[in-house]
């Protein structure tokens, strides 16, 4: 249970980051509408990719392993993908620091970086340490604050139906693509015995039901707030009495932006000699602190969708290895078997 619970903690923390918990990610991708049918969907979908990542994850042990099998000789060029996706993530949450603190910026996100530095350095285990500390105290948060408010804007009937579905498989591809490599690790912990499968399932449960809970609460909430979704930080103009939101929004940001330079960090490795492994991870988070002078709200306006479609193609690969590929390694074993 303690492994399932910190598995959950992870998922929702790589996912509910300065875009999520600030409002700006989801209006973007739902319109600032909490859609029913469309927030089920999302559920779904979570659910499903997280426990097909998870299941990769105990069947091939690492995602590097995953990626090999899947893409042969053409794995190095979907892993310089996956780092430039991660580099890109890495600077949307340092440019969410500075939104937040605009006064302090750029040092502000300069010193969460070497803070973030230091946390990746103990591996995944320091990630999962990092979410279990941080994570409940923001989902705690914001379902007393949101539940609190009493301000729900609840949609029966879409608008757009076709575009809402396509930008809500968009929006979980993205998340489920940039979280793989930390989701696929996190899955090679597990048992490859019926009870590591029982323990996918619900690794997976549980952070999709926590997710889509706060979803509706932040999307709900920010549609009965007038102008709240022509902000910056939607969530923002909601809470506006609420002076803890600032500290959630950073925790959010900070648990993110872990599982977001996890894959840089490990990328890192490849050198042999220590002095230049670190030199190459810190010169990467100077680049990542640089580059979010951009802002938050370009980099979630017109890179994110692109990444939803780069997530799609890569989990539909996945899917298809344990549909088809899976079925086809027991069809040989029971031939080796029966030679």
């Amino acid at each position: 249970m303690a492994r399932i619970l910190k598995t959950t903690f992870t998922l929702v923390g790589a996912v509910a980051g300065a875009g999520f918990v600030s409002g700006r990610e989801l209006v973007s991708f739902f319109g600032g509408r909490a859609e029913i049918h469309i927030l089920l969907l999302a559920f779904f979908l979570f659910f499903f990719f997280f426990y097909v990542l998870l299941s990769a994850g105990r069947k091939y042990g690492s995602f590097s392993s995953l990626t090999v099998r899947l893409f042969g000789r053409a794995a190095g060029a979907v892993h310089a993908l996956f780092l430039i996706s991660s580099f890109i993530l890495t600077t949307a949450m340092l440019a969410g620091v500075n939104a937040l603190a605009p006064t302090f910026a750029p040092w502000i996100a300069v010193l969460t970086a070497v803070a973030c530095f230091f946390i990746v350095s103990r591996g995944i285990r320091g990630v999962k340490m990092l979410n279990a500390f941080l994570t409940p105290c923001i989902v705690i948060y914001l379902v007393v604050s949101l539940a609190g408010e009493g301000n729900y804007a609840i949609s029966l009937c879409p608008l757009n139906a076709g575009m809402d579905i396509l930008f809500c498989v968009l929006y979980v591809c993205m998340n489920a693509f940039l979280s793989a490599p930390v989701i696929v690790d996190l899955g090679a912990e597990l048992t490859a015995s019926d009870k590591g499968k029982r323990e996918a399932v619900f690794s997976a449960l549980l952070p999709s039901l926590v997710l889509v809970g706060l979803m509706f609460l932040v999307l709900s909430s920010v549609g009965a707030t007038e102008g709240a979704a022509e902000r910056i930080l939607p969530l923002l103009a909601v809470l506006q009495n609420a002076q803890l939101f600032p500290l959630a929004l950073f925790g959010g940001i900070v648990t993110s932006l872990s599982s977001a330079y996890y894959p840089l960090h490990t990328a890192a490795s490849r050198f042999r000699n220590q002095t230049k492994k670190n030199a190459a991870r810190l010169s990467l988070l100077a680049a990542a602190s640089f580059c979010a002078g951009w802002g938050l709200g370009h980099i979630v306006s017109f890179v994110y969708p692109a990444l939803g479609i780069f997530g799609f193609l890569f989990l539909t690969s996945v899917v298809l290895d344990r549909q088809f590929f899976q079925k086809n390694d027991k069809e040989i074993h029971h031939a080796r078997q029966k030679a």
